[in-house]
């Protein structure tokens, strides 16, 4: 490890004659203080304030840059170049109270000790086996991507070094900074997906992919160049004790701690917490394993990055270890490592050295424009649209932790000067800062959800095929949508095909995932299997009228809608099926979910088809079996008029179907407020069910929100299941009802409905029907 030198001198003190007394550079001093009146000058209330001061600027950066869509990196290294020499550094009373010398040493050791656990963090939340199955077109968007503007970036800084007569030394910088700036890395681009929340994407998975694949490409030509490196500069001896050193590392990384780590999630009960002693092994394991790769030549953050990897990403382990250090390292410790890269900037010493930093921005040009090439080549040639191809590029270009760490080495070793280093730093942050407005803008993922036809059960035709999705959160879930499937009257002459996406909130991973089940049968845990039996149940005893088809979705509760989304416009689904956040149990909460509330609400305002919120009043024990049909189904519908409506009568209708069911459909109206599509679809409906006696079918009419509150305290005991569209227009018929409205996503009838007053009713499915279509108007 190299040693730190402290350059304050000490004075001759009585009594303090030590042999060791040459060799220190800083006057020993307690760590804490005794208070104001014996000075502050001590190590630990400086610090405290040095981060104390870093969390406020920092802070109060972000809070203004963050509505001009700014990612955390810029408003934190510009926090540091306000503290450092740039701005307050120029006060040299400032910089010896606030920033001393002795200082700083402790708050650069707080950075890279916050750095390494970072690495670590991401090193666990890597999938490199998913990278690597993610086909041809991430393995050529890595390497066209990675490549080509290394050999452009290259060139040009080997064509501007021997003809603009720079200085070998500052030749080398141009090199390393065409080869670093030409990476992408997973950490940035994972971070930057994550910050723009298109991490699940389908440009987000290709990012990530490609990312993975650079830095796997990456790692084995750093070790090729290390390897080169020590055989051409050391003795044989020290090159075989390198090899011999850094393979016995990776021998216990592999063949030890990687079977502890599998034990240790094969000791953890399913949904049970991991155990403090086996976190804290973890964590002394990256310490200890840190040093010794310190102590044989390595960085500081490859060895925690490489335990990271052993680590099996996801629950329970990495799920552990991402609760007990996410939070801690991102508001704490990268702040500081950013800020302490910022105080190493001085701007207006880059006016010293401004043909330096006009090459260096040459060279930085053109390996960019490379790189957007290397990426949109590949992208166009595989049939992405242009516009997708150049976010996608764009996305790739970005530059965040990995390249700063870089640099800093770089500038630690002498390898590049202070102006060189501010005019590097000065480049990622400005890069980062200019490429999130426009990848915000140019990519939206829910606009490829708009369709040039309407997915609908209206649409879908009488005697065709229902494709619905239903989406599980938990085995909890599954008797209620099963018995809706069930009451949905699959037949052999008008079958169901369900797909089933389990949903799963991403922790202990940086990559989403998303699996099919009939693909990947080895993806497994003990809800999902749960799930998939009953489910496969469910198939094989309603054999030739239902077929399953099973996913798995892992991927943030705050962009899982787009997987939901992508999914039904992938299948042509008719039907989404969301269970509601909340529920009940004899009239009391139960369970109560916000992510899942969001959730609901993006796929209603994204879906490219009907969506169905489910309420389950939590009554189905008096259902013995899922199975028995021998017991008669009571449904209503509410119908006031307008599309959602048309849309919950039309799959009502096909409910009425089935041997077992009773219908009674109910019209609410005003004199003189008919609506003619409505009227055109009440009386195509009366015409179908004609002959069914278990359809009934009357009108009411009423005048205000109170007959309607009447009529719906009567059905409560009275039916099954209640079928309600979730839109309509303001009228006398709802007027005074929207004001005691607490969940908007179901409507005004829906949330009425969904109160624990009506839990008689043990199903409440509130229906909106897809309405945005490709050059077709919204019908009022």
């Amino acid at each position: 490890m190299a040693a730190t030198n402290y350059t304050a001198m000490i004075g001759n003190r009585p009594g303090y004659e030590s042999p060791l007394t040459p060799k220190v550079c800083a006057l020993p001093t307690t760590s804490s203080s005794r208070g104001i009146w014996l000075g502050l000058d001590y190590p630990f209330p400086i610090i405290m304030m040095q981060i104390s001061l870093i969390s406020i600027i920092t802070l109060a950066l972000r809070l203004m840059l963050k509505p001009l869509g700014q990612p955390p990196i810029v408003s934190q290294v510009l926090g540091g170049i306000i503290l450092g020499p740039t701005i307050l550094g120029h006060s040299k009373k400032y910089t010896d109270k606030v920033f001393p010398f002795q200082a700083k040493v402790v708050l650069d050791t707080f950075s890279l000790f916050g750095l390494m656990l970072f690495m670590f963090l991401i090193g666990v939340k890597m999938d490199i086996s998913t990278a690597l199955k993610s086909g041809r077109r991430s393995l050529l968007i890595a390497v066209f991507g990675l490549f080509l503007p290394i050999v452009w970036g290259s060139a040009v800084a080997y064509l501007l070094s021997r003809y603009m007569a720079v200085d070998p030394e500052f030749s080398i910088v141009l090199q390393a900074t065409a080869t670093v700036h030409s990476q992408s890395t997973f950490p940035v681009i994972a971070s930057f997906l994550s910050e723009l929340n298109i991490l699940n994407s389908e440009i987000g998975h290709l990012a990530t992919n490609a990312a993975i694949i650079s830095d796997l490409c990456i790692f084995f030509i750093q070790v090729s160049n290390n390897a080169y490196y020590v055989s051409i500069n050391t003795s044989y001896r020290n090159t075989v004790g390198n090899f011999i050193s850094v393979s016995i590392l990776i021998i216990i990384l592999v063949f030890v701690l990687r079977p502890v780590a599998l034990w240790i999630n094969r000791q953890t009960p399913e949904g049970q917490p991991v155990k403090e002693s086996h976190i804290f092994g973890i964590i002394a394991a990256v310490l200890g394993l840190g040093f010794i790769g310190q102590v044989i030549g390595q960085s500081y953050y490859q060895a925690p990055f490489l335990v990271g990897l052993v680590i099996p990403d996801g629950p329970p382990l990495g799920a552990a270890l991402e609760e007990r250090l996410q939070d801690f390292i991102s508001v704490m410790f990268l702040p500081i490592f950013f800020t302490v890269c910022g105080l190493k900037v001085n701007v207006f010493a880059i006016a010293k050295k401004l043909r330096e930093a006009f090459i260096i921005q040459i060279v930085l040009i053109f390996a960019v424009l490379a790189k957007t090439i290397g990426i949109m080549l590949p992208s166009l040639h595989s049939r992405m649209p242009f516009r997708e191809a150049f976010t996608l590029a764009l996305i790739m270009n970005s530059k965040g932790i990995i390249e700063l760490c870089v640099y800093s080495e770089m500038f630690e070793a002498k390898m590049l000067d202070n102006q060189a280093f501010s005019i590097l730093l000065m480049t990622v942050m400005i890069t980062s800062g200019i490429i999130a407005p426009p990848v915000r803008s140019l990519y939206d993922p829910s606009r490829r959800y708009l369709t040039f036809k309407r997915n609908t059960i209206q649409h879908n035709g009488r005697n065709n095929e229902l494709s619905i999705l239903t989406c599980v959160h938990s085995p909890d879930d599954i008797p209620t949508i099963i018995k809706l499937l069930e009451t949905s009257h699959p037949s052999n002459e008008s079958p169901i095909k369900v797909c089933v996406l389990q949903l799963v909130e991403l922790v202990g991973r940086s990559s989403s995932l998303f699996v099919d089940h009939r693909r990947q049968t080895e993806f497994s845990s003990q809800h999902t299997s749960t799930i998939l039996k009953a489910f496969k149940y469910f198939e094989q005893t309603n054999k030739d009228s239902v077929s399953i088809h099973a996913f798995t979705s892992i991927c943030p509760l705050a962009t899982i809608h787009d997987d939901v989304c992508t999914l039904a416009l992938e299948k042509k689904v008719a039907l989404i099926i969301m269970p509601f956040h909340k529920q009940w149990l004899r009239g009391r909460t139960v369970q109560s979910s916000t992510a899942i509330r969001n959730l609901n609400c993006n796929v209603l305002g994204k879906a490219p088809c009907s969506v169905g919120i489910l309420i389950d009043h939590n009554q189905l024990g008096r259902y013995r079996s899922l199975g028995n049909r021998k017991m008669m189904f009571s449904i209503a519908v509410l119908f006031f008029g307008g599309l959602d409506d048309q849309e919950a009568l039309a799959y009502a209708e096909r409910m009425a179907a089935g041997p077992n069911t009773k219908l009674r459909v109910i019209r609410l109206c005003m004199d003189g407020a008919d609506n003619p599509f409505d009227t055109e679809m009440l009386n195509e409906f009366k015409i179908n069910v004609s002959h069914n006696e278990r359809v009934a079918y009357q009108e009411k009419k009423i005048r205000d929100g109170t007959r309607i509150m009447k009529i719906l305290r009567s059905m409560n005991d009275a039916y099954d299941l209640v079928i309600v569209g979730r839109r309509h227009e303001d009228s006398a018929l709802t007027y005074g009802l929207t004001e005691w409205s607490e969940f908007p996503e179901l409507g005004i009838i829906g949330d009425i409905l969904a109160a624990p007053d009506f839990e008689g009713v043990s199903f409440i499915l509130v229906v909106q029907t897809r309405a945005l279509v490709w050059g077709m108007p919204e019908q009022k």
